[in-house]
């Protein structure tokens, strides 16, 4: 991928994890578990060791 693709990427991600508001836990756990959405929310967990597929998902979220 190209460098502004992969920074385009991190960006929505990191927009639908931080934005509780717009992407409540509910609402991501249509997509993800809520495991994963609790750990990236608390920092247990970083984008660097997130699965592609979950990533995919949160992409999924913030597009519908």
């Amino acid at each position: 991928m190209k460098e502004r693709q992969i920074n385009d990427i991190d960006k929505v991600v990191h927009e639908v994890i931080t934005n509780k508001d717009r992407y409540s836990q509910y609402y991501l756990a249509n997509f993800v578990s809520q495991s994963s959405i609790s750990r990236l929310r608390s920092g247990k967990s970083t984008l660097d060791n997130t699965k592609w597929e979950t990533i995919k998902q949160l992409l999924r979220a913030y597009r519908e």
